[in-house]
């Protein structure tokens, strides 16, 4: 049985115990939010950033951003590991915010993934911070 706060407990019916099984902080992958003006919309990515997250990212500004988004801010300070489908999802995302006229803003990077953006020419194409 998950409990709320995460931790998943068992109990054994003969002897009437609870047996924690494990316990950790569940969260969301992808989390997006609108600034209060509707200027800007921050995507904050969790953990892996890979294939795997790719449908939940498209939806993360897709279903989100209205006409008013201008400005589109993704966090990376959460993220552990970034291959190379987050740079084609990032891609995909600066065509959907205009292109060469998008203002999209990456932010707290690791210094390895800044790496990855350089050797990548990604700063050409992003604000990377």
């Amino acid at each position: 049985m998950l409990k709320s706060n995460g931790i998943v407990e068992r109990v054994c019916p003969k002897r009437q115990e609870i047996t924690c099984l494990f316990s950790r902080e569940i969260s969301m992958p992808i989390s997006s939010s609108v600034s209060s003006d509707g200027g800007t919309l921050t995507i904050t990515v969790n953990g892996r950033f890979d294939a795997t997250l790719l449908d939940e990212f498209r939806r993360s500004y897709e279903d989100i951003a209205g006409p008013a988004v201008k400005n589109y801010t993704v966090d990376l300070g959460k993220t552990e590991h970034l291959d190379s489908s987050a740079l084609g999802m990032l891609l995909v995302l600066r065509d959907y915010a205009g292109g060469d006229k998008a203002a999209i803003t990456i932010t707290n990077c690791s210094p390895e993934v800044k790496k990855i953006f350089s050797i990548s020419s990604f700063e050409q194409l992003f604000k990377i911070q």
